[in-house]
């Protein structure tokens, strides 16, 4: 166990120095590396830059000495004897050029001078069509070649044509062409002053090396992929390089100059700094595994004689004490052990008073669970967990808030003793979030004060003046808050973790209870509501007048299910409005007076909007509503709810009820006075058939009647005027006229008048 302790702790002190080691070389190298990098390009860049400008002089000298025969010498304008010893005198001075020509303005060659050929005046031939003369001819520019090889013997040579023009009349009178040896660019390439054992050459368009120190190099055709950009890539050699570039242009002619030196050379610096990294890292672990081994000694030879009394006292010996022999954190621990020891005994000889306490505990909070599941009343829920709560516990005091509808406030529902029914009956109420049981409310955690005097946020209770710690512990289910049970003692330090889980268990339970509470209570409700709904239906259902039959189904809802209004809109699918047909009380009445309607399509109204889904609409608190219609007969509304009376998937109106209650319709309510609605239309639409038919059976009676009558008489004159009589009362006008076809009767027509 010892060893395997020091065996890691000299790993950790060697690790400790080789891993800081090692990160900071790391690093070190990388930054070196880094600002080695465009340092080692940039003076290669340099280089190209210098070698780049002496070919640019080199080549510019040639161009300026060719025509400084014009500017100086005045060659144009000279007679042919003139212009060939200007020209030899050049040739011969400058040994640079292979060959000299003057060609006239239409390329003939007056003049030709060379160091291979001899030129004489029969030999003298056209340049017309050649690039070195059209291209000057043309642009009046300056003329520079591609750079060509002799084929015999390699060396290579470039093009400079001059355009000279008349200065009277401004037309091209020669053109002076210029063949150099591009040689003399190998030499600048040669004696460049590189960095370390770097090399400079120059390249064509077409990557190909035209200019190198070594001309077997030139000779081989030897061709180079660059970069776009100066890089760390593979040079000529095939190894890897600082490469540099600058880029010449003479004419049409593209050129680059190229740096290059060895990688490795480049950044050497950085490479010394890895070797050097390498051999401090190395070194260190040596120094770091020897110190590292006689540290682990020092901290592990005490640490096993504490590792052995602990075994002692692990095996029951409780009388077993560390023996401290230093005063460093060792020597700490050891204290620190012996008085684990010590306490351990403490706690010992008061575990089976905790373990009783703690069996209470479960006792209680089974007891409250078995007494909650029978209760069905929220304020005997409330009573009977807080005075078992008290009892159980021996607490100072306990009582239960729960949340109020607006959720703003926590009202006290019950609490124990004296204090407890005082409280309750000046409703005693805690804002949401204010000390600790609205702060147990707002977080939906338990919170614990184990002393009040220390909590700034603690409401001290006149009533309850004893009070020295207390817990507040929310009960909730779902994630929702339904209020808090919270506890008081008068002992400092009387509450602690596990009064607050005990407590936890029986919240739970308890907003369990109410659950049920609130689910039975919803269903003693639903139950109710359909007994109402019932007993409306049986009270319309001999009810053969419509209006009469809309009147007692507005007032006995309203008074049934305890609205505020209550009213019925009948539509008119012909004018597409819903007509008010009946009210609730004098307000309703007077609303149908009014003849109040609204438009189907109206986009703020409930009513409209019913009829248009089908489905029942609504608003729990319309002052929050931008869209609510207000009636300034109803100003005290403050929830509505709109249903459809349906009859076959009909839509013949809508039921609207509201009321002074904010939130007090449910989804229940909405199935609740959709049944309703559904009773309502069919006994409307029996009412309405009932009348019609009633309509009906009147009518036949009356014609019965008036048929008998006309039996009765013996002549056609004597029906007639019975005819006319009874047909008049029974359509209700004061005198009828009946009059024969004077052809039905042979010639003698007839007409009656009865009053």
């Amino acid at each position: 166990m010892r060893r395997s302790l020091r065996a890691r702790l000299t790993v950790y002190f060697v690790a400790l120095v080789f891993v800081p080691l090692i990160l900071v070389g790391a690093i070190g190298t990388w930054q070196s590396y880094n600002t080695q990098v465009p340092q080692a390009l940039d003076a290669q860049s340099q280089v190209a830059k210098r070698v780049a400008e002496q070919v640019k002089n080199f080549i510019r000298e040639r161009e300026n000495e060719l025509r400084s025969l014009e500017d100086v010498r005045g060659l144009s304008s000279a007679t042919r004897e003139e212009q060939t010893k200007l020209l030899s005198w050049l040739f011969s001075t400058h040994s640079v050029y292979e060959e000299l020509t003057l060609v006239n303005g239409r390329g003939k060659e007056l003049v030709h001078l060379s160091h291979v050929d001899i030129i004489t005046a029969q030999n003298l031939g056209s340049r017309a069509g050649a690039s070195e003369f059209e291209t000057p001819k043309e642009t009046g520019e300056t003329y520079f070649s591609a750079v060509t090889f002799n084929e015999s013997t390699g060396e290579p040579f470039m093009i400079i044509s001059i355009p000279l023009f008349n200065l009277q009349t401004g037309e091209l009178a020669n053109v002076l062409i210029a063949n150099f040896r591009f040689k003399e660019v190998w030499n600048i390439m040669a004696q460049a002053d590189v960095i370390g054992s770097g090399i400079v050459y120059m390249i064509d368009h077409d990557a190909q090396v035209i200019a190198h120190a070594n001309p077997s190099v030139v000779l081989q055709g030897t061709s180079v992929n660059l970069p776009e950009e100066n890089a760390f890539t593979t040079g000529l050699s095939g190894d890897n390089v600082a490469m540099a570039r600058e880029h010449i242009q003479f004419g049409e002619q593209d050129f680059d100059v190229v740096a290059e030196q060895p990688g490795s050379e480049a950044l050497s610096s950085a490479l010394n700094n890895i070797y050097l990294t390498a051999g401090i890292t190395l070194a260190a672990m040596v120094l770091a595994g020897f110190l590292g081994v006689l540290a682990a000694g020092q901290i592990t030879n005490p640490i096993g004689e504490l590792a052995q009394t602990a075994q002692l006292i692990s095996e029951g010996d409780l009388t077993q004490k560390p023996v401290v022999k230093s005063q460093d954190e060792i020597g700490a621990l050891a204290t620190a052990f012996g008085d684990m020891t010590t306490r351990l005994q403490q706690i010992l000889g008061t575990l089976e008073q905790r373990v009783a306490a703690r069996t209470r505990a479960l006792a209680t909070s089974s007891e409250v669970s078995r007494r909650l599941s029978t209760i069905l009343n929220r304020r005997e829920l409330v009573i009977e967990v807080v005075e078992q709560v008290k009892e159980a516990f021996g607490y100072y005091h306990a009582h239960i808030y729960l949340y109020n509808e607006e959720r703003d406030e926590l009202v006290m529902a019950g609490g124990t003793g004296d204090a407890g029914a005082a409280m309750l009956a000046e409703g005693h109420k805690i804002p949401k979030g204010r000390g600790l049981v609205g702060r147990a409310a707002e977080s939906n955690e338990a919170v614990l004060v184990p002393d009040t005097t220390q909590d700034p946020d603690w409401l001290p209770n006149p009533m309850l003046p004893e009070t020295k710690s207390e817990a507040a512990i929310p009960i909730s289910i779902g994630g929702q808050v339904l209020g808090v049970l919270d506890v008081q003692h008068d002992v400092t330090d009387g509450l602690g973790q596990d009064d607050v889980d005990s407590l936890q268990s029986i919240a739970n339970q308890v907003a369990v209870a109410m659950q049920n509470i609130n689910q039975y209570e919803s269903t003693q409700k639903m139950a109710a509501d359909l007994e109402v709904v019932s007993n409306v239906g049986i009270a319309t259902s001999t009810i053969t007048d419509a209006e009469h039959l809309l009147r007692e189904v507005v007032d006995l809802s309203k008074q049934s299910f305890g609205l505020y209004h209550a009213h019925i809109y009948l539509l008119d699918e012909t004018e597409g409005t819903l007509r008010l047909a009946s009210g609730a009380g004098e307000v309703g009445r007077k609303m149908v007076a009014d003849g109040h309607t609204i438009s189907l399509d109206s986009e703020k109204s409930l009513v409209a909007r019913a009829a248009r889904t089908r489905e029942g609409v609504v608003s729990n608190d319309v002052q929050a509503d931008p869209d609510f219609l207000s009636n300034p007969l109803l100003p005290r509304t403050r929830a509505e709810m709109a249903v459809p009376m349906l009859v076959s998937g009909k839509v013949i109106g809508v039921l609207d009820v509201q009321s002074e209650q904010v939130d007090r319709f449910t989804d229940i309510d909405i199935s609740i006075q959709t049944t309703l609605a559904s009773q309502i239309a069919v006994a409307l639409q029996n009412a309405r058939s009932f009348a019609s038919a009633q309509k009906q059976v009147d009518r036949e009676s009356r014609l019965n009647v008036i048929a008998q009558k006309i039996q009765n008489t013996s002549t056609i004159e004597e029906a007639m005027q019975v005819a006319a009589r009874e047909l008049g009362h029974a359509v209700g006008k004061r005198q009828t006229l009946v009059a024969l076809d004077p052809a039905a009767l042979a010639g003698d027509g007839k007409k009656v008048v009865a009053e």
